[in-house]
């Protein structure tokens, strides 16, 4: 194979990387995005007894938006 030609076939490959990539780096970013949404989640029945909450956050560096904190929480119910 000539070098002219694998020069083609390989920018040929790399661009079409590249748009892959920048379509997956959109979806991701895309705030519209139903699974962005904020989750809130409803008790359909209250817990009976005793109940362990646990709550705990930190901080995630997004590449175009810089640092953003985030919170979770866990409730286990005891037995």
């Amino acid at each position: 194979m000539s070098g002219d030609s694998l020069r083609r076939v390989t920018e040929g490959y790399g661009q079409a990387i590249e748009e892959q990539r920048t379509a997956e780096a959109k979806e991701v970013y895309d705030i519209t995005a139903p699974q962005l949404a904020q989750q809130v989640v409803t008790v359909k029945a209250p817990i009976q007894g005793q109940a362990n909450i646990s709550t705990d956050g930190g901080m995630i560096l997004l590449r175009a938006e810089g640092w953003k904190e985030f919170k979770m929480s866990v409730i286990q119910k005891l037995r």
